[in-house]
Order: structure tokens, then C-alpha cells, then sequence
């Protein structure tokens, strides 16, 4: 399921429709474009996704090729409306698996 929708607290849903035990719950698996399109509504988010981007190219120049990656923060929120703000950031916990070349330590 690609990322819903603020909920009118200005959150993302914990869940998607009237049955919490659904599927469509988070976390949300979603691609890069999805988040891009749902997250993506300001030329300040805009910006704070093209770095999210270039960090991801980063990574994979440094032979990073799996893993997932969690977005948190008030990047996820609808704080435009709630705070009168843009976010200032992206929070992101990343879980990769090491590149076959890097030895583990």
C-alpha cells in the first residue's frame, strides 16, 4: 500500500480503513516515488527529498545494494498545517546489509 493520506490529527493513520487488524498498517512498505509523491507537497519538503535522495546515491556508491530504511519525524506530519512550519528534516533509521567488499569488524 503506498502512504496514505494525513489523518485529520495531521498524522499518517497507524491503520487504513475501520478494521485495525487490516494489512494496510504501518509501518508503510513504499518506494522512493511513492513517498515522493505523498511527502513530496512543498518546494522545503521537495528539497529535504532530493537530500534524502543523494544520501541513498551515497550509499550505494559505497556498495550499500539492500536494505530498509524507516522515515520518521515531523517530516511524516502534516506540521504546515498544525505548526504553521515546513520540517526542517528527514529522520531516517537505516538497517542495511554491509557490501560483500566491506570486511566486518
Amino acid at each position: 500500500m503506498p502512504v496514505p493520506p494525513f489523518d485529520m490529527r495531521g498524522l499518517l493513520p497507524p491503520f487504513v480503513g475501520a478494521d485495525a487488524t487490516t494489512q494496510d498498517r504501518s509501518p508503510y512498505p513504499a518506494t522512493m516515488a511513492e513517498v515522493v509523491t505523498q511527502l513530496g507537497t512543498t518546494p522545503q519538503r521537495r528539497q529535504l527529498l532530493r537530500n534524502l535522495i543523494a544520501y541513498r546515491a551515497l550509499l550505494a556508491s559505497d556498495g550499500y545494494q539492500s536494505g530498509i530504511q524507516f522515515i520518521d519525524g515531523s517530516f511524516v506530519e502534516n506540521v504546515e498545517g498544525a505548526a504553521n512550519r515546513s520540517p526542517s528534516d528527514i529522520d531516517v533509521f537505516s538497517i542495511l546489509s554491509a557490501p560483500r567488499s566491506m570486511p566486518l569488524t
